[in-house]
């Protein structure tokens, strides 16, 4: 690919399409298991997490095998916060007593 053509992009613009593409994935996840296990909303944003973040450095490790690809930690780490973002999202929206310290 041409960087040239990518030069108006900022430095780390790829950081938000995986943040991005992680949240709309993780959100996506939540509903098969919800419907098919008939589990708990926590417990389907839990497992649609951590299936996302295993995806996210399953990806990441495989690049690093790859000719022409490098693994990149903020790359995992935009990963985890989208996929989390979801969590905390569907968390404390369908449970409101749930106290989320920061």
């Amino acid at each position: 690919m041409d960087t040239e053509k990518l030069a108006w992009l900022p430095e780390h613009a790829d950081k938000v399409v995986h943040f991005g593409f992680f949240l709309i994935m993780s959100w996506l996840f939540i509903y098969p298991f919800r419907v098919s296990l008939a589990m708990s909303w926590r417990k389907c944003a839990w497992c649609s997490f951590i299936l996302a973040t295993a995806f996210g450095v399953w990806t990441e490790w495989i690049q690093s095998g790859l000719p022409h690809r490098q693994t990149d930690l903020m790359d995992v780490m935009a990963n985890i916060l989208g996929a989390g973002t979801v969590f905390l999202l569907r968390s404390r929206r369908l449970d409101p007593t749930l106290k989320i310290d920061i």
